[in-house]
């Protein structure tokens, strides 16, 4: 088989690849998709009404899970000896496959996502129950969620000096995107665990990994914000303006150093694709 991308043939291995999809994950959309009910049942039991920051971060947490678990639980035989066989026989180039594989990667968590955001925004137009509010798009940023918790009832307005305010305005203007490349990166680090790891439990091991990995990262980023000044600066006059400062570069720092790593890890997931040996 050719290396060369035949629309034709990337088809039907994408085809094939949707229907594994729904095949090993389909169980797991649908308990996922039931987080927003999980949630939504006790207000209507107990008669109060949830806080979105709550359920902002619920849906999080479920993208983050299904990043983690979505490449070995669809695709873990692909690099076994025995079983990933038929994955090797089929009638499409290493370029065609990999596009679909990571394609399908990186649709599960959006799913994911989109799914329970829906559930979400139909439990919040019922007339009963205490969700409301997240059928606005602006609430899946983390600063809005925040202000509408934390806003005076009567008048709906979280007052707050004009320091702390530019503060949230620069952390909520890098949210956003931190969050996606963060998830991306996700994505493409489990992606390469699964071609990379032989073991039982990859998703398991592939985490283990990654904790050390940003770890390393962490300690590199504060070394690196602590010589720009940043850090030193608000270590030894600690203010909303330093403060503003720091989360500016950090944020910066995060969507580069990540976004460098995730073309990186999609570049190694091709090679050892290409290099698989059964």
């Amino acid at each position: 088989m050719n290396n060369k991308f035949d629309f034709g043939r990337f088809g039907q291995v994408f085809s094939l690849d949707l229907k594994r999809c729904v095949r090993n994950f389909g169980t797991s959309f649908i308990v996922m998709w039931c987080i927003p009910i999980v949630l939504w049942i006790p207000t209507l039991v107990f008669h109060f009404s949830m806080p979105v920051i709550f359920r902002f971060w619920a849906y999080y947490i479920t993208v983050y899970i299904a990043c983690i678990i979505a490449p070995s639980k669809v695709f873990r035989d692909i690099n076994l000896r025995r079983e990933g066989i038929g994955f090797a026989m089929l009638p499409a180039s290493t370029l065609e496959k990999y596009l679909s594989y990571a394609i399908c990667c990186l649709l599960i968590p959006i799913v994911v996502f989109l799914g329970g955001y829906a559930v979400d925004s139909l439990l919040a137009l019922l007339p009963f129950g205490g969700f409301d509010g997240f059928g606005d798009g602006s609430s899946l940023s983390l600063v809005n969620s925040m202000n509408q918790f934390m806003a005076d009832p009567n008048t709906g307005v979280w007052q707050m000096d004009s320091d702390l305010s530019e503060f949230f305005d620069v952390y909520g203007e890098y949210e956003i995107p931190n969050l996606l490349v963060n998830r991306i990166f996700m994505v493409a680090f489990f992606m390469f665990g699964n071609l990379l790891l032989r073991f039982r439990n990859k998703a398991g091991l592939s985490f283990l990994i990654l904790m050390g990995f940003t770890s390393i990262i962490s300690v590199i980023s504060r070394i690196f914000l602590f010589t720009s000044g940043s850090l030193t600066q608000l270590m030894n006059g600690p203010s909303v303006e330093a403060a503003t400062q720091l989360i500016s570069q950090a944020m910066w720092l995060s969507i580069i150093t990540y976004s460098v790593l995730t073309i990186a890890l999609y570049v190694a997931s091709y090679f050892r694709m290409k290099s698989l040996k059964y």
